[in-house]
């Protein structure tokens, strides 16, 4: 149980920071990518193994508490998409636009397939 707890947190944690202000619906599609990574057994077998591909954190919000449990749960689907970045990460890493973009707030997430 306390696993599981934990387990929750750390995901509702970087569920927080890779989408900051942008809203419940981009955390469903960032989740999606985590689903994505476990489902395809690439990134590992765990969520810990799965999450070390994530590199924003932030304090966890009740929305991404939310957000976690669905996706632990099942709730979540894969939808094809394995890889999602910001526009700053995109310009850095000379990376092409995404598959589908969120912008919100002069914010935008990038979501890839490959």
């Amino acid at each position: 149980m306390i696993a599981l707890l934990l387990t929750l947190e750390l995901i509702a944690r970087v569920l927080a920071g890779e989408v900051g202000p942008l809203g419940t619906d981009a955390m469903v599609l960032v989740a999606s990518t985590m689903q994505e990574r476990r489902a395809s057994g690439e990134y590992g077998d765990t969520w810990g193994q799965v999450l070390a591909g994530y590199h924003a954190e932030a304090p966890a919000t009740e929305t991404a508490r939310q957000v976690a449990w669905a996706l632990v749960t099942g709730r979540v689907p894969a939808i094809g998409f394995a890889f999602v970045y910001s526009d700053q990460d995109m310009v850095m890493m000379h990376w092409s636009e995404g598959d589908l973009i969120l912008r919100r707030q002069k914010l935008g997430l990038h979501f890839r397939r490959e």
